[in-house]
């Protein structure tokens, strides 16, 4: 018994440094980046935090209500920065679920020695440090793509988000490989219901355990993950179609066109994202389910993967907007991590007699150490997850002054993402200059601001809502944004003030010394934005 619980105890430590060195090596955007500002609207707002609760977004049907809870409670009980915290322990099942695919496709009496070397090179081989030398020698993310999946999919990303439950469906192949069909079913339902756009995913896959477990003749068991899946999914699909139904066959329609089409072609459009590069991750992919071949995982992933291409060929083939906003080819940011994981599995099998010592453990480990602090030395001096620091004053004027009531707008620029290529676009380790400069990427600028202000805007392009009607006022609102913006520099002056108010909003943002017809009052003003006041009434100019 001793024994046992003392085994316990290192595996736990184990997890413990792994998880350390893993999120220190691979790293994470501070607060507020990229897509944090439209994951964390919902439950900050319901936190009361700031003044979100007025803004329009942070109103409309919320796609993630699990997600925005954990938020809430987050923001009401502790320091928002737990939330890196959280992020660390998914990455941490992130490791365990590659360590239990190798657990799974090995033999079952290998030494410690050669999990330990195994882990040590999956934190290396996630490490930041050869993104961002990628970056600076190759001008491209080129090791993202060992991890993300097509069209721009992925499972960890620089932050805390809703995707970052995929990992739950990694944790489920990792299951089923070690002969555990049941858990594998179970956690890939939570990955569904935390988030739903899982649910074709977890069911391909699920569909991969069945075929494998038919071919053992386990029929029984087969059955039971199903009716597991069943149990989870049924209830995400009713809410879903309860909260997101079509409030009218064009309303449904044109909502999907604007999401499909202008707001995330580059995650939809096989034209977009399909190139050489995804092509080759794809015979990535496909080499690593041929090395699982004599394993429960060959038939298993084999099916899965085939449902999703065939899914994927009939969408690319009717150029459904539904079908391609339910990503069937989102399996690919699960099988990617897998597929690395199964070629790293069977490389340290081969080279077991060398790598079954004290010596690998000790060289590996190290260099697992050596990526770790390059990831806290890349975070440390900022040459990461880049935001414009030049907007921080503004936004802490704002955030002190703003009242109940107040709306802004901000001067927002559209991004042509239907230039987008090569399919899992990553910017993260790019430098601020040329994430300005890239028109086929949302800028960045200004993208924190309703977070670091606590105060409603009128609208912007990189936090969408997803209800039919709410998109089409999303849209609605681009356009009035886009005219107001406009009518500041070309007029007539007199009517300005008028057309800001039948907006309802209260402020806005320019970049200073913007050439404006208006002399409204200036609240704030620095070398790079200023705030101008919207009068009211008579004030108007």
């Amino acid at each position: 018994m001793q024994s046992k619980r003392g085994r316990y105890i290192l595996v736990a430590l184990g997890f413990l440094v792994a998880t350390l060195l893993f999120a220190t090596a691979y790293g994470q955007a501070p607060l507020f980046y990229s897509n944090q500002n439209q994951y964390l609207l919902h439950g900050l707002a319901q936190a009361g935090y700031g003044h979100l609760a007025q803004d329009w977004l942070a109103n409309t049907a919320d796609p993630t209500p699990i997600f925005s809870a954990l938020v809430e409670w987050t923001c009401r009980l502790l320091p928002l920065e737990t939330l890196h915290l959280g992020y660390a322990i998914v990455q941490g099942i992130y490791v365990l679920s590659l360590w239990g695919i190798f657990r799974g496709l090995v033999e079952p009496r290998l030494s410690w020695r050669l999990d330990c070397v195994f882990v040590a090179l999956v934190i290396v081989i996630h490490a930041a440090v050869w993104r961002w030398l990628s970056f600076r020698f190759l001008d491209w993310d080129y090791p993202y793509y060992m991890q993300g999946g097509l069209a721009g999919q992925y499972i960890l990303g620089p932050v805390f988000q809703p995707s970052v439950f995929g990992v739950l469906l990694l944790a489920s192949i990792a299951l089923f490989a070690n002969n555990r069909p049941r858990g594998a079913a179970v956690v890939a339902g939570f990955g569904v219901v935390l988030h739903t756009t899982y649910l074709l995913s977890a069911w391909f896959l699920v569909a991969g355990f069945v075929a494998q477990l038919l071919r053992e003749n386990r029929r029984r068991v087969a059955a039971e993950i199903v009716g597991i899946l069943l149990v989870f999914t049924l209830p995400v699909i009713g809410f879903a179609w309860w909260q997101f139904g079509p409030t009218s066959a064009s309303d449904f329609a044109e909502a999907q066109r604007i999401l499909a089409h202008e707001r995330i072609p580059h995650h939809c459009q096989a034209r977009l994202w399909f190139d050489e590069i995804a092509a080759l991750q794809l015979l990535w992919i496909l080499g690593a389910i041929g090395l699982t071949w004599q394993t429960r995982l060959f038939t298993a992933l084999a099916v899965a993967s085939g449902l999703a291409a065939l899914v994927s060929g009939i969408q690319i083939l009717t150029d459904s907007d539904a079908l391609a906003l339910l990503f069937p080819w989102r399996l690919s940011a699960i099988l990617m991590p897998a597929a690395t994981a199964i070629y790293l599995a069977k490389a340290v099998y081969v080279l077991r007699h060398v790598l079954d010592t004290r010596l690998a453990v000790a060289w590996t480990g190290t260099a697992a150490a050596l990526v770790a602090v390059a990831g806290l030395a890349i975070l440390a001096t900022g040459q990461g997850f880049q935001s414009s620091d030049e907007e921080l004053p503004m936004m802490d004027w704002v955030r002190r002054h703003a009242q109940p009531g107040d709306v802004f707008l901000l001067p927002i620029r559209v991004p042509k993402l239907a230039a987008t290529t090569r399919g899992s676009l990553s910017s993260d380790f790019k430098p601020l200059a040329r994430k300005r400069s890239d028109a086929k990427i949302i800028p960045v600028d200004l993208q924190r601001f309703r977070l670091m202000t606590g105060a409603p805007i009128y609208v912007d392009f990189k936090s969408v809502p997803y209800k039919d009607t709410d998109v089409l006022e999303w849209r609605r609102r681009m356009d009035v944004n886009q005219r107001l913006l406009e009518l500041l520099t070309t007029g007539p002056a007199e009517n300005v003030a008028e057309e800001f108010r039948k907006a309802g909003i209260t402020h806005v943002v320019l970049p200073t010394e913007s050439p404006v017809v208006v002399t409204w009052p200036v609240l704030y003003r620095d070398a790079v934005y200023e705030v101008r006041k919207v009068p009211t009434g008579s004030e108007a100019h």
